[in-house]
C-alpha cells in the first residue's frame, strides 16, 4: 500500500507507535495496564510468558516513562495512556484506509484538515456508495434520501449544487431543524445568483441556516453530517470533482468527532450570517 497520497494520514508521530510496536510484549503489557493497574505476578498470569522477559519489558516501559510501579503494582503514566490510544487509534486508521484503499489513494487530501486526518478511523464501518452504468447518481440519490429524517446539518460545501441545496432546505423546513454552512466566497455567490437565492436567503434571515466563508477558497472536501448520518466526497488529483464516489455512515459512535472536525472549520473562516 502506498501512503505517498496520505502522508500524516495514521498519526502525527510515530515515534512512540512505533517504539510499542516492535515489541509485541510491550504492546501486550500496556494494553493489560489500560484495562487497570496490576502486579507483574497478574501480568504474568494473563500473558502467559517468562518473568525474566517481562520483568525486563516492564523496566523499559518505566524508563521510557510509559508505566510507574507503587505499592508493588504496574500503571500506566499519563504518557503511557496517550501512547497506547494513539496505537490504538493508529490501527483503527490504518483498517480503515486498507478498507476503502482505492477512495483514499484516488482523491486529493490537499487543505483536508488534521483534526479530519488524525481521525479518519470515522469511517471504518462506512459503505462506500458508487455510481454504475446503470445508475450514475446513485451517491447523490443516497445522499438526498437519507436527508428527508434529518434535522441537523452541518455541510462543507466546495460545489454549487442546486439539488443539494434544495434538499437540505426542504429538510429543515420541514423538520424545524437548523443548518450551518461552510463554503467558499464563489459557491456562495453562485447560490445567491441562482434560482434558490430567495428561500436561502430567507432561510438565514429565519435562523435556519449559518453561513461560514471560505475567501481563500481552501475547501476540498463535501462533508454532510447530520443527526442521523454523515458522508464524504471528495476531488481528485487533478482537483475535479468526483460525484460517483461516496463514503456514509451511521455510526453515532463518532457523531461527536465529526462536530470537531466542522469546528476547524468555524474557528478558521469567516461567519457571515
Amino acid at each position: 500500500m502506498s501512503f505517498e497520497n496520505i502522508e500524516n494520514l495514521i498519526s502525527d508521530s510515530y515515534d512512540h507507535i512505533d517504539y510499542v510496536c516492535r515489541s509485541e510484549l510491550r504492546l501486550e503489557i500496556l494494553y493489560a495496564l489500560m484495562r487497570g493497574d496490576k502486579t507483574s505476578e497478574e501480568l504474568n498470569e494473563k500473558l502467559n510468558i517468562q518473568k525474566t522477559n517481562l520483568l525486563r519489558t516492564l523496566k523499559e516501559l518505566e524508563e521510557a516513562k510509559f508505566v510507574q510501579k507503587k505499592a508493588k503494582k504496574y500503571s500506566l503514566t499519563s504518557v503511557g495512556n496517550l501512547v497506547i490510544r494513539n496505537t490504538n487509534q493508529f490501527f483503527e486508521n490504518f483498517f480503515c484506509v486498507s478498507k476503502h484503499e482505492e477512495f483514499w489513494e484516488t482523491h486529493s487530501l490537499v487543505n483536508i484538515p488534521f483534526r479530519f486526518i488524525r481521525n479518519i478511523n470515522i469511517w471504518k464501518n462506512a459503505e462506500l456508495v458508487k455510481s454504475s452504468g446503470l445508475v450514475y447518481n446513485k451517491p447523490m440519490n443516497t445522499l438526498l434520501r437519507r436527508c428527508g429524517s434529518a434535522s441537523r446539518f452541518r455541510v462543507v460545501l466546495p460545489i454549487f449544487s442546486l439539488f443539494h441545496l434544495e434538499t437540505f432546505l426542504d429538510a429543515i423546513y420541514e423538520n424545524n431543524g437548523l443548518m450551518d454552512l461552510i463554503t467558499s466566497k464563489i459557491v456562495y455567490d453562485a447560490i445567491v445568483e441562482s434560482d434558490i437565492a430567495d428561500d436561502f436567503l430567507k432561510a438565514c434571515e429565519d435562523g435556519y441556516v449559518r453561513v461560514w466563508i471560505d475567501y481563500d477558497n481552501e475547501i476540498n472536501m463535501f462533508l454532510t453530517a447530520t443527526d442521523k448520518f454523515y458522508s464524504l466526497s471528495l476531488f481528485y488529483m487533478d482537483d475535479s470533482y468526483d460525484d460517483a464516489t461516496m463514503l456514509i455512515s451511521d455510526d453515532e459512535n463518532y457523531f461527536k468527532k465529526i462536530d470537531n472536525i466542522f469546528d476547524c472549520y468555524t474557528k478558521k473562516f469567516k461567519l457571515l450570517m
